[in-house]
């Protein structure tokens, strides 16, 4: 890793943590047309989460997301020899995803436990988030004994999901669906592994119609527990993550009515499985804008930082407009802060030449105060801008001139710059 510079070093606010200390570690700088530009190296996203700040459970809830579905994995952690990491693989990111999954949804299932009105909508509740103990616990404490054993059973067995179903249409013939209750119809379509609509019955006469619903909006689930009970219910044990992934992203194309709104976890998933061939590849700057990151929604940082870090992994997602302008958002805030240093460093990912150009000299004129040039090659910003950045001399000296003659009014300081600069004529009007 390279040695912090003590020029740009972040301080402790949220503009810059240590996660932007990790990614100018791992930028190049370098000049194409004479115009400084900032190069990524691919850099495993565990680093990120690691830098986290230890009060940022969202951001680093994002960067751990990230670790689990792209970083390699160490399989021999999980006890998987090296040879055998390519069979297994998909079953230890399975296996991380759903732990993952569970926390990250733990508390509102939970909320919604304690809020139930009975002992099968508190158990939907808890397998909303794969507790599975808690939900045959609250199945027994009902005195529904029958259901607590299956529901001991659930997960991805396809034997199991075939004699549920044939179970739930045996009782459709019958027409009985009608007198269970809503919520235990949806605790057998679970067992079913049917974890999108609950299907009823029509009936000849009234007593004997079942609605059909929703499971995630009958029960109030927002979509990651939506997601969720695809994900430990609907596929099978050896099911990869993208499984999971496509029948949701299938399913809200028609009959889903949780749907994630331009939300990074879901975005972070999309990009998984198309790299997987399974969905195509979603666009990332619309996505990860900074209104979508919560619970800072003005702040541009971490969308900054997820967008450079994603595409440097996914190169066919960019989308340079949009993500131009978070990094402009990001620049702008950085230099109100007075990390104008870092607000240079985001500049510098601008994709379009001339308007990076444009951008970092209206910033280098603003601070031209701040450009030492008495020992320049002394001078610890003189070195960053020019030798970590990349920064052409010419420019620097250029806007010491016309620091020289707008605020300074002094015309000999601003010639000697401009001859500096190797502006000749200039200098000698």
């Amino acid at each position: 890793m390279k040695e912090k510079h003590p020029a740009i070093l972040a301080n402790s606010s949220t503009l810059t943590p240590d996660t932007l200390v990790r990614q100018r570690a791992n930028t190049t700088f370098r000049l194409n047309k004479n115009i400084p530009m900032a190069i990524l190296q691919q850099t495993p996203f565990n680093d990120f989460a690691l830098a986290v700040e230890p009060d940022s459970d969202y951001e680093k809830a994002v960067w751990n997301l990230a670790t689990i579905l792209f970083d390699d994995q160490d399989c021999e952690a999980y006890g998987v020899p090296a040879t055998q990491k390519d069979k297994y693989d998909h079953r230890i990111r399975k296996d991380r995803l759903i732990a993952f999954w569970r926390g990250l949804c733990g508390e509102e299932a939970k909320q919604a436990a304690d809020n139930a009105l009975n002992a099968e909508e508190r158990a939907i509740a808890h397998l909303s988030a794969n507790k599975v103990v808690e939900a045959c616990d609250a199945l027994v404490q009902g005195k529904d004994y029958r259901l607590a054993t299956l529901v001991a059973q659930i997960g991805g067995d396809q034997g199991m999901h075939e004699q549920i179903s044939a179970q739930i249409e045996a009782w459709r013939d019958l027409n009985v669906l009608s007198e269970m209750s809503e919520p235990i119809r949806a605790l057998y379509s679970l067992l079913a592994g049917e974890t999108c609509i609950c299907e009823g019955t029509s009936g000849k006469h009234i007593e004997d119609k079942a609605r059909v619903f929703p499971i995630s909006e009958r029960f109030d689930l927002d979509w990651k527990r939506a997601f969720g009970l695809r994900l430990y219910y609907a596929i099978s044990t050896d099911a990869p993550i993208e499984a999971a992934i496509a029948k949701y992203a299938s399913e809200l194309e028609s009959d889903e009515p949780r749907k994630p709104q331009q939300d990074i976890f879901y975005t972070l998933l999309q990009l998984y499985a198309a790299s997987k061939d399974i969905i195509p590849f979603p666009a990332l700057a619309p996505i990860l804008a900074p209104q979508t990151s919560p619970p800072t929604p003005l702040q541009a940082r971490l969308s900054f930082q997820l967008y450079h870090v994603l595409t440097v992994h996914f190169p066919t997602t960019t989308s340079p407009t949009a993500a131009d302008t978070t990094t402009t958002h990001f620049a702008t805030q950085l230099n109100d802060a007075g990390e104008w240093l870092w607000a240079l460093f985001a500049l510098l990912h601008l994709s379009n030449p001339p308007d990076r150009q444009q951008y970092i000299q209206a910033l280098l004129a603003h601070h031209a105060k701040d450009i030492q040039t008495n020992t320049p090659e002394t001078d610890t910003t003189w070195n960053t801008l020019t030798h970590d950045f990349k920064i052409p001399g010419p420019w620097l000296w250029e806007v010491k001139a016309l620091y020289a003659r707008t605020i300074e009014r002094d015309r000999a300081r601003e010639a000697n710059y401009l001859v500096k600069a190797g502006q000749l004529q200039q200098a000698h009007k």
